[in-house]
């Protein structure tokens, strides 16, 4: 009798005890749906003592449903162990999605080895999820981006932060000395616990910022409490006035399903007024969050989850005023993913930035870039580390026109769960400098011209002080630009070099030295060049004796120079002066097939005539040693002798003069800078007068021309005209009144013409130019529209402060 009780006993309890776990399961699955995960997991957790005996199978999903409820109200330490337990409670049976759930939440906090190694793992179930494979690649992004920091300046804004929340920074009015955010903190009005995060209800603040840029202590937007209700207002967007805000609301009833919704206020100098719910196409159903309204107040963009998106949410966008908006439009799917996509931030009406957990994102929430074309908005890539990191990183804000401001996040290293960090991008600043030294003896060369050839079209030019020194500023090097450096200077072969900044992601300052050679004195022998007997042609293999000579004269393009055959002292038919003189032209010909300019080039056949004299020893022939015919008929050796012939058949050059300026056309481009496509921007600066100034080189020697369109005649300092003539490059017979032109003390007068040969203007040569002296002038060299134009046609673009010139005629 005893043992049947204790049956029927047995039988009533059982049924009983599933009515109540189901009953428990029922209550915190409806929690979870609703979002109310602090009760959600207080629910489980009771299901889960009651089923531990009894049932496995469900056991093992109440701790995968605990994780999900911690991971998604942001304790990711406690959602990491509880997905572990669901795996080692063989949920993945039921559900490999704990792999991947497990797998996201480790890539967000970095642990990016693990992180791939569980979405390997769920790959191998459902091995063709995209954002498995998604998430798979942004871990190993991760990890190369945290080894390659770029120059972005971060930090974590103390004074605004506490040890609760704090997220969603927007500037309040034009001024933007103050700014908005949300806040979890202590002395919010809500007094209890919000089921969704188990934080407290958030309100809005506001912080203010004096001259040295320091922020007040945090405080209520409103202290009339219009703005500030016992349940959450987040994520406030002002009108550029600063009179009217928008902003999330969510009221988390519980006999209500927790809808937020986006309301509005408008702020009467005193205090703000009584919020009223913003209709949005009339939905009534769905979630509207995170809202943006631009200036003007007449376009909304927000994150809703309504139907017709691509994923959990989607940012949308409305037209409309004040409570009424029409119809949003889906922002499409460049912008929006799978994934969650919210707070929209708008800048300068082109660049949409946003944040997402998709898009590959570096773990959780990463914050976006999307550029507004024809079409829309696209072209999506993710801000750098440290903006992203592993961490969710959320809610960007941009001070007006400066690249820097505010954005949230809960990386390490702040004072509560979300902290709002600042953020700064420095200017990409380049420098090239360098000195410039004489080769045979390492001394300065001062004087020296020194210009650069920007792959923009960009040309600037300066010379080296007295110590050999010379600087091209961030003015002049300009990222992504590849540089072609050019030294000249009168009596020395030039150099040059190539610098970029290409590629580059920090600031450098580029030092490139030169050595310059004084031009050689007397005659160069260049490598052997070997002719058939009696003939002149230049064969195809002893062209490569010529590069060195083709080399030298690219990089000195106002050396004119003799080119001289000789031959050796046995008589042929044609005679050894005809013979050497068709080989000079030969080699002539050649370098002009080259590019070589004919005017530079003068071909000279010696014969016999210059015998070779010896400079350091070779074969038994030592220094000093004249190679005559009268020496030659004393050498016994047969050998010997054929080798002394041979050395006096030679092809030689020597350098006459380095003034070269060809005669054909008034301008022209000078070809040492290289074939750089469109070279013809010209970069200035505005002078006191807002007149364009720039550099400019007259007879060799760098100058500042200043751009007037309107005067009447092209001018030069008289000063300048002093430096010139003390230089060198100015002589009287260059004056149109000679000596008259200048005083007994060897100062110019004024009002007098003087020709200057040359005036070089970026990449553009001008000829003879005609000026008239003048007296207290605001450059070296004034011009006027009708001499600029002989430059070719030009237009100045004065945003970006350049000259651009066209094709000379």
């Amino acid at each position: 009798m005893r043992r049947t009780l204790i049956l029927a006993i047995v039988l009533i309890v059982l049924p009983l005890e599933v009515f109540s776990q189901n009953k428990i399961l029922r209550k915190a699955d409806t929690a979870f749906k609703y979002q109310r995960y602090n009760t959600a997991v207080t629910l489980y957790q009771k299901a889960f003592t009651k089923l531990k005996k009894i049932d496995r199978e469900r056991q093992s999903y109440v701790l995968y449903q605990i994780a999900q409820a911690y991971h998604n109200s942001g304790q990711y330490g406690k959602a990491t162990s509880q997905y572990k337990r669901a795996i080692k409670a063989r949920y993945y049976t039921q559900d490999p999605s704990v792999y991947l759930q497990l797998a996201k939440l480790q890539l967000s906090l970095g642990f990016f080895s693990d992180a791939i190694e569980n979405f390997d793992y769920y790959l191998e179930y459902i091995p063709d999820d995209t954002s498995a494979i998604a998430g798979r690649a942004a871990g190993i992004l991760g990890m190369e981006a945290q080894e390659q920091p770029t120059r972005y300046e971060i930090a974590n804004v103390k004074k605004i932060n506490g040890r609760e929340s704090e997220w969603s920074p927007r500037y309040v009015g034009e001024e933007e000395d103050i700014i908005s955010f949300t806040s979890t903190r202590v002395g919010v009005t809500g007094k209890k616990m919000d089921e969704w995060s188990g934080q407290r209800f958030s309100d809005i603040f506001i912080c203010k910022q004096d001259a040295k840029g320091e922020w007040s202590m945090p405080e209520k937007i409103d202290k009339n409490e219009n703005l500030s209700s016992k349940y959450s207002e987040s994520d406030a967007i002002f009108t550029n006035d600063g009179t009217v805000a928008y902003f999330t609301f969510c009221s988390n009833e519980k006999k209500k399903d927790g809808r937020c919704v986006i309301k509005t206020s408008k702020f009467d100098g005193t205090e703000w007024g009584k919020p009223e719910d913003v209709s949005i196409g009339g939905d009534s159903i769905s979630d509207f969050v995170h809202p943006y309204i631009t200036p003007d107040g007449g376009t909304l963009y927000f994150a809703s989850n309504r139907a017709g998106g691509f994923g959990d949410l989607d940012i949308w966008v409305a037209t409309g005023s004040g409570t009424e908006f029409g119809e949003p439009v889906n922002l499409g799917s460049c912008v929006n993913s799978v994934e969650k996509e919210c707070y929209p931030f708008l800048r300068n009406d082109t660049l949409l930035y946003f944040s997402s957990t998709g898009h590959n994102s570096m773990g959780g929430f990463d914050i976006f870039k999307a550029t507004k074309n024809e079409d829309g908005f696209c072209d999506v890539t993710a801000l750098d580390f440290p903006i992203n990191t592993n961490s969710d990183d959320f809610a960007i804000c941009f001070y007006k026109d400066q690249n820097k401001g505010y954005f949230s996040s809960n990386r390490m290293g702040g004072k509560g769960m979300d902290d709002i960090w600042s953020f700064y991008l420095p200017d990409l600043l380049f420098t090239i400098s360098g000195t410039v030294r004489n080769d045979e003896n390492m001394q300065p060369v001062s004087e020296a011209i020194v210009g650069i050839m920007g792959s923009d079209g960009m040309f600037a030019n300066t010379r080296t002080n007295s110590k050999g020194f010379y600087r091209f500023d961030a003015r002049q090097i300009k990222p992504a630009t590849t540089y072609s450096i050019t030294v000249e200077k009168k009596d020395f072969l030039g150099a040059e070099a190539t610098e970029t900044t290409v590629g580059l992601t920090q600031s450098k300052d580029f030092i490139r030295n030169f050595t310059i050679s004084p031009v050689p004195k007397g005659a160069v022998t260049l490598p052997e060049i070997l002719y058939a007997v009696g003939k002149w042609d230049l064969q195809e293999q002893y062209q490569d004796s010529l590069i060195g000579l083709i080399t030298l004269l690219e990089k000195n393009p106002r050396l004119v120079i003799e080119l001289a055959s000789h031959t050796d002292i046995r008589p042929i038919a044609m005679g050894n002066d005809s013979l050497s003189q068709l080989r000079a032209q030969a080699v002539v010909d050649y370098l002009i097939e080259r590019g070589i300019h004919p005017e530079r080039l003068i071909a000279k056949g010696y014969g016999h005539h210059v015998p070779r004299t010896i400079t350091s020893p070779i074969y038994a022939f030592d220094s000093g040693v004249v190679l005559t015919e009268t020496y030659i008929n004393t050498i016994s050796d047969k050998n010997l002798r054929e080798s002394a012939h041979q050395l006096n058949r030679r092809t030689e050059f020597s350098i006459l003069r380095d003034d070269f300026i060809p005669s054909d056309g008034n301008a022209s481009v000078l070809a040492t800078l290289g074939n750089v496509e469109d070279a013809n921007k010209i970069s200035y600066i505005e002078n006191p007068n807002g007149y364009p100034e720039f550099d400019a080189v007259a007879n060799g020697i760098g100058i500042s021309v200043v751009l007037v369109e309107k005067t009447k005649t092209s001018v030069i300092s008289t000063n300048t005209c002093v430096r010139l003539l003390q230089l060198g490059k100015l002589g009287k017979s260059d004056f149109q009144n000679n000596e008259k032109a200048i005083d007994d003390e060897g100062q110019v007068l004024a009002g007098q013409k003087v020709t200057v040969k040359d005036i070089r203007v970026g990449p553009f040569y001008l000829y003879d130019v005609e000026l008239v002296t003048s007296d207290e002038l605001e450059a070296d060299i004034v011009i006027n529209k009708t001499l600029m134009e002989k430059l070719g046609s030009y237009s100045i673009n004065k945003s970006n402060k350049q000259i651009t010139i066209g094709k000379t005629q």
